[in-house]
């Protein structure tokens, strides 16, 4: 046996925890940062307070991120952050807006922008620190060394990764989800099971990230369902971040792996929100890893609670349903034509950490077998 672990940022989780935020500043030694969030949220009244509570130390304030953040987004943010001159950022906000942020850092510290990043295949080398505050349940990306991209001229969607792009800080407010909608709870969710089960059946696993995404799956599988329907519930909402931080911590480790990469064409071509797209395959992408890794999935279905992986599967097919998402790609208007296109867009590298190989074949076959 042999692997890795390392995980070196400081995690606070508490509830109320943002009302200290300038605590971790001054810990810090920071002197001038930006904060980078959603203008819903800074409009809020409780946006309010935070900002009001920052203004000792926040030179600026950017918003506008799109729900996928594209190369433009990146570009403008970068820009905003070269332009304010400063030695930390705040990101505050869902997935999309600490991909964003990280990914942002680091070109404005690199002093360069990320289309002649990604055309001179550029490592990262460097970053400005980040205080990561998700306001949702959902990516993780608090704690990992990846941001998400869209390519809006491709209609392709890629993962960047590097250790500069891991945030500084990580605090984990469950009172900041409780303002997201029902929707938004339910998409965010069932992502955080798409990375615990991606990183559990990765061909990048170890006994560390097992620990991390098997408890994560039983948060996800007790705790969704009631969150979805009690949003104001501080508890399920608790339950579900802990699910959200660990699943983050397992595949900040492992990587994501079918699931992930299916979807990537599914949002960035057809908007399908980024935790629906990774759902859609779930289900079945687990039923296929149990015909090459029998003993492990079975291990694991049992271990969050279930007979069998086919008991397993039916549940989250079942969960799906029951907190209003789709299981069927023609309940997002795909066509049937369209399916081979699709497959042929399915190109991620981390679709190659799936145990079960998936070609472009395959691929096909299993978005018919959604369809």
């Amino acid at each position: 046996m042999d692997y890795k672990f390392g995980l070196p940022v400081e995690i606070i989780f508490k509830s109320g925890a943002i009302k200290n935020i300038s605590k971790v500043i001054e810990n810090n030694n920071y002197k001038k940062g930006i904060l980078i969030s959603s203008k819903r949220f800074i409009e809020s009244e409780y946006g309010n307070e935070v900002v009001n509570s920052l203004k000792e130390y926040i030179n600026d304030i950017h918003f506008g991120i799109s729900a996928n953040p594209t190369i433009e987004d990146v570009e403008n943010t970068t820009n905003t952050i070269k332009n304010s001159n400063v030695d930390f950022i705040i990101a505050l906000g869902g997935g999309s807006i600490l991909d964003c942020a990280k990914i942002s850092s680091s070109m404005a510290a690199m002093n360069t922008d990320i289309r002649y990043f990604l055309e001179n295949k550029l490592e990262i080398n460097k970053n400005i620190p980040v205080i990561a505050i998700p306001t949702t349940a959902g990516t993780g990306s608090e704690v990992t060394t990846v941001s998400v991209i869209s390519n809006k001229d491709t209609e392709d969607k890629f993962p960047i990764k590097s250790d500069y792009l891991l945030p500084k800080v990580a605090i984990i407010d469950p009172e900041l989800t409780l303002t997201v909608p029902k929707s938004v709870t339910a998409s965010s969710g069932i992502d955080v099971l798409s990375h615990a089960l991606e990183s559990y059946y990765s061909k990048n696993n170890n006994p560390i990230s097992d620990l991390l995404a098997i408890e994560a799956i039983k948060l996800v599988m007790n705790n969704l369902k009631h969150t979805v329907n009690n949003l104001d519930n501080i508890e399920y909402r608790e339950n579900m971040c802990q699910a959200s931080l660990l699943a983050g911590m397992a595949f900040a480790v492992t990587g994501t792996a079918a699931c992930h990469g299916i979807s990537y064409p599914l949002t960035s071509k057809y908007n399908i929100p980024h935790g629906e797209a990774c759902g859609l395959t779930q289900d079945k992408v687990l039923l296929l890893n149990s015909k090459v890794e029998f003993d492990r999935i079975d291990k694991l279905s049992k271990e969050v609670g279930y007979t069998n992986v086919e008991e397993f599967s039916n549940s989250i097919y079942k969960l799906k349903q029951d907190i209003g998402l789709a299981n069927n790609l023609r309940d997002y208007n795909i066509k049937s034509e369209e399916l081979e296109s699709i497959a042929n867009l399915c190109t991620s590298k981390n679709i190659l950490a799936n145990p079960y190989k998936l070609n472009k074949e395959e691929i096909l076959k299993l978005l018919q077998s959604i369809y």
